[in-house]
């Protein structure tokens, strides 16, 4: 965990998923028209079959500008068990790297991205809001020394989130009586009618604590890029 990250603050690379193919490549069909009609006539409706996040992104989707979103990354990690625990994996190796560093001011990252996965045993919403996902963190901090040489820390750490939101396999739904596949959704976007986009988000946290005793939270914020 101690080699989880690095000094310095620029982002670890990550490679998006390949998606559906090129937007705008194939003609309109009918069934792939019809969907869409009924999902912006009944799109409250389908927040009560697969969540709100779901459908706040799927009409994203819809209004095919490609424009990035930014996610509620909170409620995902409030929400989804295995997202919660990532998420306090990253901030316990956090920790033991800041109390691994000598006195001082400091900016740390992470090594690499790691990767997440909301199954839909966990949350419907979330599965078909995400999916699969990468997250890392960064941070910046300080580590003191009182006048008995007893160490304490301060920690401000951002948790970044990011995915491409695309249709490459794996998912189906059953919407306004039709099964609703990967492959169908994808065809929406080589037709033209609606466009794959970049999703982002992060939250903050701020944490301060002596050597041998637990983090405190001292403040908290969300965000997007």
């Amino acid at each position: 965990m101690l080699g989880s990250f690095v000094p310095g603050s620029i982002d670890p690379s990550i490679t998006p998923d390949p998606g559906a193919g090129k937007w705008n490549t194939e003609s309109y069909s009918a069934d792939t028209l019809a969907f869409r009609e009924a999902f912006f006539q009944f799109w409250l409706e389908a927040v009560v079959l697969i969540g709100d996040d779901a459908v706040k992104h799927m009409y994203h989707y819809f209004e095919n500008d490609g424009a990035d979103y930014t996610i509620d990354l909170e409620g995902m990690v409030a929400e989804v068990p295995t997202a919660k625990l990532l998420f306090e994996r990253e901030v316990a190796s956090a920790k033991l790297y800041v109390e691994g560093l000598a006195q001082g001011p400091f900016t740390f990252t992470s090594r690499r991205a790691s990767n997440g996965y909301n199954g839909q045993h966990e949350n419907r919403n979330w599965f078909f809001a995400i999916g699969g996902y990468s997250v890392w963190a960064k941070g910046t901090g300080v580590v003191s020394r009182d006048a008995a040489g007893r160490r304490s820390y301060e920690m401000r750490l951002e948790y970044k989130f990011f995915d491409r939101y695309n249709w490459d396999g794996g998912k189906s739904v059953t919407l306004f009586g039709v099964k609703i596949t990967d492959k169908f959704m994808g065809r929406m976007h080589r037709e033209g009618m609606a466009q794959e986009f970049n999703c982002y988000g992060s939250l903050t946290r701020v944490y301060k604590w002596d050597v041998g005793k637990p983090l405190t939270l001292v403040a908290s914020g969300s965000g997007g890029r």
